[in-house]
């Protein structure tokens, strides 16, 4: 690179004399010059478009992914097939809004050439991965449509006959596809007695779980026997226990029970003796503290009432014997335990212990010889029967 020598200026040093200093100073040519002036501005375009680049293949990979065919892995258990050769008429249409409502996806199947029957309507839900077929089929008689049903969930075959043939009108394939979905309701009611059928070959999904499972019982009411008694000296009474239960939520209810006497009991003296029956009503919350459907449901409850303690006093001559019909207020919590016999019945049993308020005093003479109230309790064994 050339070089030339620039005028020499002087530079002073502290302590010495002062001395020109030349030192060589380098020329740089134009082309030079300006080619290192301008380097740098050329790398940062350089990064500007490789940054445009980057950012053009990313936002066409997002599109390339967002736009891509979803891959959707469907449970057999939540699909059923509709075998007819109509797919847009008006009993295929009402069909599949049925069981759409309960949740399944309805897959369209053609109809082979084979007459309907087991194994043709199995192969078939075999080959489109169904939890079961349906077929509506005209073609057996004049004036009656045909309803087959094969369910993989339960590994059989269910057929019913519908008088008036294949449907002109909405309200008849209306009624038609309603028939076909409680058709396949009644071949999966098998899984609430045998939860694993041998013959399933498919798992039972949702949908189905749904379809077969009965909504929760709104009343129930109850019967049964028991004994009641309390501290005091007065021996226990059987009774008859009526009851019914209002099931406001899954988690909570109304009860309203009433012990009815049946057999009284006897308080004896010196004096004499008194027969006594005692009978209450009583009503508040109760809590299950299991769900609805469950083999055994216990629960619990405050009851608050009246109890009214009705006497008869039988008195030695010359002694007059007395009757007499007294009224309390009475409060219990009462802890119950249920057991499913079938979806509407249920064996039950229920404790419970409480308090009266005032209690209530039995005297011979004016001499106190037996109280009740404080506490008292009570145990009933029977029979719940769930309606809705």
């Amino acid at each position: 690179m050339p070089t030339s020598r620039a005028p020499c200026s002087p530079r002073i040093v502290l302590g010495e004399h002062a001395r020109a200093s030349c030192r060589p100073r380098t020329v740089v040519p134009e082309r030079a010059r300006a080619r290192r002036v301008t380097a740098p501005g050329g790398l940062r375009r350089r990064i500007r478009e490789l940054r445009r680049i980057a950012w053009g293949w990313l936002v066409l990979g997002c599109l390339l992914f967002v736009s891509r065919p979803a891959i959707v892995h469907a449970d057999p258990g939540e699909r059923v097939g509709l075998v007819t050769a109509q797919p847009t008429g008006a009993l295929a249409l009402a069909f599949a809004g049925e069981l759409r409502a309960a949740g399944f996806s309805v897959v369209t199947i053609p109809p082979p050439a084979q007459a309907p029957a087991f194994a043709v309507l199995r192969d078939l839900a075999r080959a489109h991965e169904v939890a079961a077929t349906v077929w509506f089929d005209d073609g057996r008689g004049a004036g009656v449509l045909t309803i087959w049903v094969v369910d993989r969930v339960t590994g059989k075959m269910v057929v019913r006959e519908l008088e008036g043939g294949p449907p002109t009108d909405k309200a008849a394939a209306k009624l038609a596809a309603l028939n076909g979905v409680e058709l396949l309701r009644a071949s999966l009611r098998e899984l609430e007695d045998l939860p694993q059928p041998p013959s399933a070959e498919v798992e039972p999904s949702a949908p189905v779980k749904r379809l077969v499972t009965r909504a929760p019982p709104t009343y129930r009411f109850d019967i049964g026997g028991g004994v009641s008694g309390s501290a005091g000296g007065v021996r226990p009474a059987a009774h008859v226990g009526l009851g019914v239960r209002f099931e406001l939520h899954r988690w909570a209810g109304l009860r309203v029970m009433a012990l009815v006497p049946v057999v009284g009991s006897r308080l004896r003296d010196r004096e004499g003796y008194a027969r006594l029956t005692i009978a209450q009503l009583l009503a508040g919350p109760h809590v299950p503290l299991r769900p609805p459907g469950v083999v055994v449901r216990p629960d619990v409850g405050v009851l608050v009432g009246v109890a009214m303690l009705q006497f008869e006093g039988v008195a030695i001559p010359p002694l007059l014997g007395r009757s007499d019909r007294l009224f309390t207020f009475s409060a219990m919590f009462d802890a119950g335990l249920s057991i499913r016999v079938s979806p509407t019945l249920r064996i039950r049993a229920d404790a419970g212990v409480g308090l009266a308020a005032p209690e209530l005093a039995i005297t011979f003479v004016g001499r106190p010889v037996g109280r009740w109230g404080r506490p008292f309790g009570q145990g009933t064994l029977g029979l719940a029967l769930g309606l809705n």
